[in-house]
C-alpha cells in the first residue's frame, strides 16, 4: 500500500508542478514582492502588475483590463473569467514534492480547502484546467485533467500520504 501512494503522490506532483499556472507556482519575487511572473520563463509580468489585495490587480489596472473570459490568441494573452493571482500562500517554487503536498493538504495555505473541496478543485476547476489548454504557442501540460483528478483521487484514497521531504 506504502509504494502504492508514493506512486501516486509522485505521479501526480510531477503533473501537477507542470500544471499549475504560473501564478501559483512562483514564490513571491525579491522587488517588488508582490508582482506576477509570466511566460515559462519567469520574467517579470509586462506590464508590471501587482497582486493587489484580492489578488485581481491593482484597483487601477485590475488582471481583466487585459485577462478576457478566453485566450485572445492573437496577442498571446491567457484568459478565463475567474483571471487571478493565485494567493501567496500557495506559490510552490523552490520546495520539494514532499513540501508540496503537505501545503495542498493545508487548509491555511490551500483557500481553506478540505480534502473533498481540494480533489474537486484539481480535477474539476476550469481556471485549474486552462494548463490542459493554454492557447498560443505555450505547451498543455501532459494527460487531461481528467486523469490527473483521478491520480489524485487515488492518491487520497491511499490516505493522502507525502512523499520524505
Amino acid at each position: 500500500m506504502r509504494k502504492s501512494y508514493l506512486v501516486a503522490a509522485a505521479a501526480a506532483g510531477m503533473i501537477g508542478l507542470a500544471a499549475l499556472p504560473i501564478s501559483v507556482r512562483v514564490a513571491a519575487q525579491p522587488a517588488p514582492p508582490t508582482a506576477a511572473d509570466q511566460t515559462d520563463r519567469m520574467r517579470l509580468h509586462q506590464p508590471l502588475v501587482v497582486r493587489g489585495a484580492d489578488g485581481h490587480g491593482a484597483p487601477t489596472l485590475p488582471c481583466n483590463t487585459c485577462h478576457g473570459p478566453h485566450n485572445f490568441e492573437p496577442a498571446h494573452v491567457p484568459g478565463h473569467p475567474e483571471w487571478h493571482l493565485a494567493p501567496a500562500s500557495m506559490a510552490w517554487e523552490g520546495r520539494s514534492l514532499g513540501q508540496i503536498c503537505e501545503q495542498i493538504k493545508d487548509r491555511a495555505r490551500n483557500g481553506g480547502r478540505d480534502m473533498a473541496a481540494l480533489l474537486h478543485h484539481l480535477g474539476e476547476d476550469t481556471l485549474v484546467g486552462w494548463a490542459w489548454s493554454p492557447g498560443a504557442s505555450r505547451a498543455p501540460v501532459p494527460g487531461t485533467q481528467a486523469a490527473f483528478g483521478q491520480i489524485m483521487r487515488a492518491w487520497a484514497d491511499a490516505g493522502a500520504h507525502c512523499p520524505p521531504q
